[in-house]
C-alpha cells in the first residue's frame, strides 16, 4: 500500500510539473512579434529576365499590393527569392504624377506621317 501512494504520488508532482510551463504560457503576455499575415490572392506569371536567360516566376499578391519574384539557379541548385515591392506606393507615386507626364510622346522620333492619298485617287475613275 506503501509503494502505490508514493508512485501516485509522484505521477500527480510530475503532471504538476509538466503543467506548469503549459500554464505560464498560455497566460503570460505575448512578446512583442510582427502580426501574423492574412491569407492573400496571388498571381503567377512566368517571364524573362532582360539581358539573361534566366527564367522568373512573377508573383503579384493581390491582397497586400506587393511584387515578388522566384527563379532556380540551375548553377547552385538553389531557389532565389526577390523581396517584394510595394506596389500601392509606386501607384500612389503615379498618380500624383501630372497626367501629361504619363503620356508617351507625340512624336519621338520626329518621323512624318503616312502620306495620305490624293484626293480623288483610287475610286476607279
Amino acid at each position: 500500500m506503501q509503494a502505490r501512494t508514493v508512485i501516485i504520488s509522484g505521477l500527480v508532482g510530475l503532471n504538476a510539473v509538466l503543467a506548469l510551463p503549459l500554464i505560464s504560457r498560455n497566460f503570460h503576455p505575448a512578446s512583442a512579434s510582427a502580426a501574423p499575415r492574412a491569407w492573400a490572392e496571388y498571381l503567377t506569371v512566368p517571364g524573362n529576365v532582360a539581358g539573361g536567360t534566366d527564367q522568373v516566376v512573377l508573383v503579384v499578391d493581390m491582397t497586400h499590393d506587393e511584387l515578388g519574384a522566384m527563379n532556380f539557379d540551375d548553377t547552385t541548385h538553389r531557389l532565389q527569392v526577390m523581396n517584394p515591392i510595394d506596389l500601392a506606393s509606386i501607384f500612389r507615386a503615379a498618380d500624383a504624377m501630372p497626367p501629361s507626364s504619363l503620356r508617351p510622346p507625340a512624336n519621338p522620333a520626329n518621323v512624318p506621317p503616312p502620306a495620305q492619298p490624293a484626293p480623288g485617287a483610287g475610286r476607279g475613275g
